[in-house]
């Protein structure tokens, strides 16, 4: 078996998780649950696997899980934060809808695109870091993340669909001078900065300084703010 429908085992009242296919299909975990270590036998998690496990706080993710289906952790609205294993080389549509307590997010370097609906109504969403290698953004990625503060968006994305940021009331795109995200900042009057040393919330930092010498005189640049800026 290699494939079955989005969150089958959903109101059975099974109270263990349901893993198929020779341990490698997490299909279900029980909404009773408010932790769970994912098997390191796992290698896909099925469609709505964690839907609606409202007190959910944390998952514990293997290397070995390389694809995360369809709202698989939607309305999972305790669930804080989450590790994504760098093998990981899609996320399904909505996979995070609705979980209103996440903070920060890192994508995964594997991923190549930010899937439909992928954080939409994450209310408390500041920050998110999407990796080069990133080529599309999909329609209502970011929705009603009313919080976000930052995102980084690399070079490598060349599309950004319908209404990725809409309700989100303030925030700043970091992306490169020349960038197809610094033209969609301009063309829809968004917050953004190219500078290199931005420190979004949650990462850390340290100060940067920038020293040498020319003949034979030392010379030393002290570190700066960054200021970003708004073209209307």
């Amino acid at each position: 078996m290699t494939q079955i429908g989005e969150a089958p085992f959903h109101y059975t009242g099974i109270s263990k998780p349901v893993i198929i296919d020779q341990g490698k299909i997490l299909c279900y975990v029980p909404v009773s649950y408010t932790s769970y270590t994912i098997p390191d036998t796992v290698t896909e998690i099925n469609a709505g696997a964690f839907y609606n496990c409202k007190d959910l706080q944390s998952v514990t993710m293997p290397e070995s899980v390389t694809q995360i289906g369809d709202k698989t952790f939607s309305h999972c609205t305790s669930l804080k934060s989450i590790k994504f294993p760098e093998v990981i080389t899609s996320i399904g549509k909505g996979a995070f809808c609705n979980c209103n307590k996440l903070t920060v997010i890192t994508i995964p370097r594997g991923v190549t695109s930010i899937n439909k609906g992928l954080f939409q109504d994450c209310g408390s969403l500041i920050s998110i870091t999407i990796p080069d290698g990133v080529t599309s953004i999909s329609n209502k990625a970011f929705y009603e993340c009313a919080n976000l503060s930052f995102i980084t968006i690399p070079d490598s994305v060349t599309l950004i669909g319908n209404m990725v940021f809409e309700g989100c009331d303030s925030f700043t795109i970091i992306c490169s001078n020349g960038s197809y995200a610094q033209q969609y900042a301009i063309r829809n009057v968004i917050q953004f900065t190219t500078a290199k040393n931005v420190t979004p919330p949650g990462v850390t930092a340290s100060p940067v300084q920038i020293s040498g010498s020319v003949d034979g005189k030392a010379f030393v640049f002290p570190s700066f703010s960054v200021v970003s800026c708004m073209i209307i």
